[in-house]
């Protein structure tokens, strides 16, 4: 386990670093969300990621879609909503963070007012009491700061358990863990098994949220390429906050030979190939 001296070493570190590199993208940055880079990533390493994405359908199956379906189905509404909304608190302040390196201080005021109420008046971020008061939720993380400064994706990358990323996102959400306010606090307590719990829980969360769309997508034969998408049309959207992206990819697989699929294998509002 790391020294507190350690930690801090790795955390100024990983500040430079952060520095230095976004430095060095000042030629083509800052940018706002309409010019920020969301161009699909090239699939460089397709027998590494195809590996991996076997496993994680696996770890799918076994793991994350019980919890998430036991969530969605046993737990009231209730108590889904208001475990979503601490964990979706507890992460506004790297929220705040990556706007303000995004140099967008009005959307950091934002986070920091909902923050606030919701800590507040939200009974620690139980209700999202601030959504109700017209303060909508803006999430950010590095990987999106990374792109509104114009750094490309890289590669296509599956990591295990995590999923569908690239070399961009995959380096922000090393920075997340590392210098989320939340993740160094359960550092500083030397509890960094608090840390693995969240981001699991995140996980389930999210796999919630979207427990139909991504059930569809890894139970198809050809799964590899539809979550793929799905991650990049996702990203695109968070990274231009719901604005057009027009260097992404916009329409499902357009002008492939998977508009259509065979009468066995098609999925409910999918078009069946004609024989």
């Amino acid at each position: 386990m790391p020294t507190p001296s350690n930690k801090k070493r790795l955390q100024r570190t990983c500040a430079v670093f952060c520095l230095v590199l976004v430095t060095a993208c000042s030629n083509v940055g800052p940018h706002n969300v309409k010019t920020a880079v969301t161009a699909p990533a090239v699939d460089k390493h397709t027998g590494f990621n195809a590996m991996n994405a076997r496993i994680n359908k696996t770890i799918d199956k076994a793991m994350i879609r019980p919890a998430a379906k036991q969530e969605g189905s046993v737990i009231p509404k209730f108590i889904r909503d208001g475990f979503g909304n601490l964990l979706n608190n507890l992460y506004e302040p790297w929220t705040v963070v990556n706007e303000v390196l995004q140099l967008n201080f009005k959307g950091a005021a934002h986070s920091t007012k909902r923050f606030v109420v919701n800590t507040s008046m939200g009974i620690g971020g139980l209700f999202d009491t601030a959504a109700k008061n017209g303060l909508e939720r803006h999430r950010e993380d590095f990987g999106q700061t990374l792109a509104v400064w114009g750094v490309k994706p890289g590669s296509y990358l599956v990591i295990p358990f995590l999923g569908p990323s690239n070399m961009r996102d995959t380096f922000g959400f090393v920075v997340d863990v590392a210098a989320d306010p939340v993740s160094i606090f359960s550092w500083r307590r030397g509890k960094p098994l608090e840390v693995a719990g969240r981001t699991f829980l995140n996980a389930v969360e999210f796999r919630t949220a979207n427990y139909n769309i991504i059930t569809e997508y890894i139970d198809r034969p050809d799964s590899y390429a539809h979550l793929k998408l799905f991650y990049e049309q996702t990203r695109a959207y968070q990274i231009r906050n719901g604005l057009l992206a027009p260097d992404a990819v916009d329409d499902l697989f357009e002008g492939d030979d998977l508009d259509c699929y065979p009468a066995d294998e098609a999925l409910e509002d999918d078009v069946i190939c004609e024989e």
